[in-house]
């Protein structure tokens, strides 16, 4: 993996913000240089101390477009392998370090600072830079800085050291002698044996087909005398088939038919109860209508750490709500915000902002408001719509956390009952890439939560917003001010039919009588029509039958 997010494109206040993040992490020692040459005239003083944030702002504001170079000998030394012959030979006869650089003419490798190396030295494409030198470092043009992943987190106190050896092996190498890894030349009885570790060890590094072959070849030419080459190919491919082995019984076996058929299905977990199921999820509703508010409180409702990107808030904007939540009395401790210009501010995108932050953290949730902030663009297709929600779903899955994303939805057509899939703003390839879809309503202070997912029921809650807080409204409130306030009249019928039945005379005398709003029969009929419809009201099987509550 990269150890820098920044390039030779990068903006010059970014690459300044990396260095600094550098010496910081790392206790490195950064001078300015143009062309290779440092652009201070005491820079040796920078062999024993770092540089000062003022110093790196007065060298900044200078040399704006300056490259950069670390001082070798304080935290590491490095060898610099200036040609493909050179690269060859490290390949062969160098420890593997877990931190290379790409340069403009070949590579740079890092080693512990304990290493068997008592000066600087240069000859044959193999340079040593070691104290008293120094050495030019991404995020200088050219250069790509990176650290093999599978070693745990860039760290330079876990480079490996050149033992006397190695550097014994560097000076045959200069004067045109043939090495190989002990120094000694190896004899029949030795060479199938000495050959199998050469290249087991290639493989451990990731080296594969052709060019594990090639490496295998210059290092039989050490022997004596040399293996056939048929031998060598035998026992690269000997050694890659075992390998390949090893992985595959790594793979998981799969389940039967008859296992997934009938093993118990585990209960639907919740991230919040009612409210937000686990897995991923993209909760849509209208702009303005209150999705953040609800995810801000959902947010405090989750038990371990929430990272929350609102990335559609600066931070006046931010912290204007949450001192409006806490007002009410609700406390957040679990949760850290991120505020839209923070990704700018660290020099990157807000998607990878999003992965860095979450992957060195490993929290219980991750919100995002909202996925247009963070989706990259793409041509809009399914296919690419798809893969650019995967790739904000793969954060999530790399780190075991849940995902809440707000999104919004379509504007709603009068009349038109559409599903909660076909309310997601955009191609359905966004809802299908989600676990869960969470459709979101407001009426008032009163709210709806409908959502359907892979591993949970269809639900609908009702929700009563009062100062900053959600409560699930168990007793009906909401929906019974909502339909008093849509259907009056249908509501003063449901009001007279909780006394006792009537039949539609009745009902006509009596609302005609006690409301002083008036109903005609004709409008009477309909409203007691679209209550049987509704299920809310049924009638006797006969003319002029009564009316009655369904119980």
């Amino acid at each position: 993996m990269l150890i820098f997010d920044v390039s030779d494109c990068s903006e010059p206040r970014f690459k300044w913000r990396a260095v600094e993040e550098l010496i910081a992490r790392a206790g490195l020692s950064v001078i300015p240089v143009k062309d290779k040459k440092p652009l201070l005239e005491c820079w040796k003083e920078f062999q024993g101390r770092s540089p000062t944030r003022a110093e790196l702002t007065v060298w900044m504001r200078r040399w704006p477009d300056a490259d950069f170079a670390v001082l070798t000998g304080r935290r590491f030394i490095a060898v610099d392998l200036d040609t493909d012959e050179a690269m060859a030979f490290a390949a062969s006869e160098l420890p593997t370090t877990p931190m290379k650089q790409k340069t403009p003419r070949g590579e740079h490798w890092f080693y512990s600072v304990d290493s068997s190396v008592s000066a600087n030295s240069a000859g044959a494409g193999v340079d040593i830079r070691a104290s008293g030198g120094y050495l030019v470092m991404q995020p200088s043009t050219g250069y790509q800085l990176s650290w093999d992943e599978r070693r745990g987190p860039p760290d330079f106190d876990r480079l490996p050291a050149l033992s006397r050896e190695d550097v014994l092996a560097i000076d045959a190498f200069r004067n045109g002698k043939k090495t190989f890894r002990s120094g000694n030349t190896v004899v029949e009885g030795e060479r199938n044996s000495t050959l199998t570790k050469y290249v087991g060890g290639m493989v451990s590094d990731g080296l594969a087909g052709r060019a594990l072959l090639v490496k295998a070849l210059e290092a039989n030419t050490a022997f004596s005398p040399p293996l056939d080459r048929s031998e060598v190919a035998a026992v690269v491919a000997s050694i890659e088939g075992r390998e390949r082995r090893k992985n595959t019984t790594d793979l998981p076996l799969g389940f039967s038919f008859e296992q997934l058929s009938s093993a118990e299905l585990p209960e639907p977990s919740w991230l919040v109860k009612d409210f937000l199921p686990e897995g991923t999820s993209i909760l849509v509703g209208p702009p303005k209508s209150g999705k953040s508010a609800l995810l801000e409180y959902l947010a405090t409702e989750v038990s371990g750490e929430v990272l929350y990107f609102a990335f559609e808030y600066s931070q006046p904007m931010l912290q204007r709500r949450i001192k409006n939540l806490a007002a009410s009395g609700v406390t957040g401790y679990n949760i850290q915000f991120f505020q839209r210009e923070a990704p700018f501010d660290g020099g990157l995108d807000p998607l990878t902002f999003v992965s860095k932050i979450a992957s060195q953290s490993r929290p219980t949730a991750i919100f995002v408001d909202t996925l247009a902030t963070v989706k990259r663009e793409n041509q809009g297709t399914y296919d690419s719509e798809y893969k650019a929600c995967a790739e904000l779903i793969t954060i999530a899955c790399e780190t075991g956390a849940a995902l809440v994303v707000a999104h919004h939805s379509k504007k709603r057509i009068k009349d038109f009952d559409e599903t909660l899939i076909e309310r997601v703003l955009g191609s359905t390839a966004i809802a299908a890439s989600f676990d869960n879809v969470l459709g979101y309503s407001r009426e008032g202070n009163a709210t709806r939560l409908v959502g359907q997912g892979r591993l949970i029921e269809d639900f609908s809650t009702d929700l009563i917003f009062d100062s900053g807080r959600f409560t699930v409204d168990e007793a009906g409130l909401v929906q019974a001010k909502i339909h008093q306030k849509r259907m009056p009249a249908a509501h003063r019928i449901l009001e007279f039919l909780s006394e006792a039945p009537q039949t539609s005379s009745e009902l006509h005398e009596k609302m005609n009588s006690e409301l002083s709003d008036t109903i005609s029969m004709a409008n009477l009929g309909n409203q007691l029509k679209l209550l049987v419809d509704k299920s809310l009201v049924i009638k006797e099987d006969r003319r002029g039958g009564r009316y009655s509550l369904v119980q």
